[in-house]
């Protein structure tokens, strides 16, 4: 599970990862990813029979966040940031809050510990904005 949550910040780069609110989907099929997430993570971490899932969710959840913010501090390091990064930034946002959202283990308390909660109400905005644009 560290594996998925160190290459999470790799899903954003596609074009085809950017979020369309219409179809409450994206082209690439990123938007499967939180429920694949929670479905996998709560196998694994069933099968070591500790009862100790949320915890092991929670552990997931703080390292996939540091990982998109640590990512995107580098990315961006004070330059301007183009449209494209932009929008790969939104979607990882957007992957990390549907995450919680679709998951029995986690809480968007447990987001907010972890991860500014305004970047994703932002991201939702920024995707809506472009979606009645087009």
């Amino acid at each position: 599970m560290v594996a998925v949550a160190i290459c999470i910040p790799r899903i954003g780069m596609s074009e085809l990862s950017s979020y369309t609110p219409s179809i409450q989907a994206s082209l690439n099929n990123s938007h499967c990813v939180p429920a694949a997430i929670n479905t996998i993570g709560s196998a694994l971490f069933h099968l070591h029979e500790q009862n100790d899932i949320p915890m092991r969710m929670k552990e997931f959840l703080a390292l996939a966040s540091s990982g998109i913010l640590r990512t995107i501090h580098e990315r961006d390091n004070g330059r301007q940031v183009s449209d494209v990064i932009l929008r790969s930034q939104t979607t990882l946002y957007i992957i990390l809050e549907q995450m919680v959202r679709k998951s029995r283990w986690l809480s968007m308390d447990v987001l907010e510990a972890c991860f500014p909660y305004n970047l994703v109400r932002t991201a939702y905005q920024q995707c809506y904005e472009v979606d009645t644009k087009t």
